[in-house]
C-alpha cells in the first residue's frame, strides 16, 4: 500500500486503453475518493480510457466534478463525456456553478472541463 507504488501503478495503466483498463474499473472508481489528488486524477483518466465500461460509475464521476484539486474535475468530465453521455446535462449544471466561484483555479478548471461536454455529442 505504498502511495508511490499505487500512483505509479494507476498512471501506468490509466492511458493504456479499454482492453487494459476495463478489468480494473471498480478499483479506479474507488480511487476517485482517495486522499491523494494525483491518484484521483489518474483514476478519472483511466475511467475515460475504459469507455462505456465505466458507465456504472457515473455517480462517482459526477461527484469528482466537485473535487478540490482543479485537475480532477477536468478528467472526470472527459470520463463522463466518453462513458456516460446521458449524464452530461447534469455535469454541465454542476460545472456552470463553479464558473461563478471566487477561486480562479476553480473557474479555470470548470471552463476546461466544460470543453469536454462536446465529446458526448453524437454526430
Amino acid at each position: 500500500r505504498d502511495p508511490a507504488v499505487r500512483l505509479w501503478a494507476a498512471a501506468s495503466i490509466a492511458d493504456r486503453g479499454a482492453a487494459v483498463v476495463t478489468p480494473h474499473v471498480e478499483v479506479f472508481a474507488k480511487m476517485l475518493s482517495d486522499p491523494d489528488p494525483e491518484l484521483r486524477r489518474w483514476a478519472a483518466v483511466a475511467l475515460a480510457g475504459a469507455g462505456e465500461a465505466a458507465s456504472p460509475h457515473s455517480r462517482e464521476l459526477l461527484s469528482a466534478l466537485s473535487d478540490g484539486d482543479p485537475r480532477v474535475p477536468v478528467e472526470a468530465m472527459r470520463s463522463l463525456a466518453v462513458a456516460c453521455p446521458d449524464n452530461i446535462a447534469e455535469a454541465v449544471e454542476v460545472l456552470m456553478e463553479f464558473l461563478k466561484a471566487e477561486d480562479v483555479d476553480r473557474r479555470a478548471s470548470a471552463a476546461k472541463a466544460l470543453a469536454y461536454a462536446g465529446l458526448a455529442l453524437k454526430p
